[in-house]
């Protein structure tokens, strides 16, 4: 193991190692980590601890609960051609950056280490004439750090297109059906995103916010869900206006942020 990296241990970490953006991780008195900011999630802190052991210390063994599960649902509705994102992750706002639609051109999930610009960058290459493999294929090979990204991608011709990176977090799989994608990393089942896909599809006479949500909820109840806890969810939705037709985000929660996205729903 390298000076500028530190091993995560925990539930579905698998020992990853990751290195610190530099500048970005900070030593206690006693030359302990204290907390550290890194390329696995640079848009937060992964975690603040109290001093570790010496014996930790020197090894740079860091042992997390968990951070920065995610899973998610895209897809487009074959009636009305509206496209959208369901999500939810174990960190702070993901309707912030991790879900992108745009009407009359298509619909994005970006996640694991998200890098928010590939989800804006894919759909304008989409509104450039590209299909969604030909715009996420050159997105990704302009991405500084690619192994680390999970992105999934649904054109408004229902074309479908993903990537997962080698280094994506923990247990992480991808499952794939008309006009849908489902994915997710730090997974508690390898199976949840096939779960996904078979609700989605068979619920094709829902309106697409109203499928969209229920195949979230269907991984988390059915699919088995995340290793650890989730604390944000979002549901974004294009119709064929320059706006959002649906756009819901549970900031924080620390109960259940998808039975509160659905809440929002009932009420919208």
């Amino acid at each position: 193991m390298s000076q500028n990296q530190l091993r995560v241990l925990g539930p579905k970490w698998n020992n990853t190692l990751i290195r610190p953006i530099p500048g970005q991780m900070s030593t206690n008195e006693q030359g302990s980590p204290r907390h550290v900011q890194c390329l696995l999630a640079p848009h937060v802190h992964l975690a603040a601890w109290p001093a570790l052991s010496a014996q930790r210390a020197r090894s740079r063994i860091i042992l997390l609960s968990g951070c920065a599960m995610t899973f998610s649902v895209t897809g487009r509705c074959a009636r009305t051609g509206q496209l959208g994102v369901a999500i939810t992750t174990s960190s702070i706002a993901v309707g912030s950056r991790c879900p992108w639609v745009r009407a009359g051109v298509g619909a994005v999930a970006t996640q694991n280490v998200t890098m928010p610009s590939i989800g804006n960058d894919v759909l304008t290459w989409i509104a450039g004439g590209d299909d969604a493999k030909t715009a996420l294929a050159s997105v990704i090979e302009r991405e500084s750090f690619p192994d680390y990204r999970q992105v999934a991608v649904v054109d408004n011709n229902g074309n479908t297109a993903l990537f997962s990176g080698p280094k994506s977090l923990g247990t992480h799989a991808d499952a794939v059906g008309e006009g849908v994608i489902a994915a997710g990393n730090m997974l508690a089942s390898d199976h949840l995103p096939q779960v996904m896909v078979d609700h989605f599809e068979a619920n094709a006479k829902m309106s697409l916010p109203e499928r969209l949500l229920s195949t979230l909820e269907a991984g988390l109840t059915k699919g088995g869900g995340e290793a650890g806890p989730v604390h944000s969810a979002a549901l974004l939705v294009a119709d064929n206006q320059s706006w959002p037709l649906v756009d819901l985000r549970v900031d924080w929660s620390d109960a259940c942020p998808v039975a509160a996205l659905r809440s929002l729903w009932t009420e919208y």
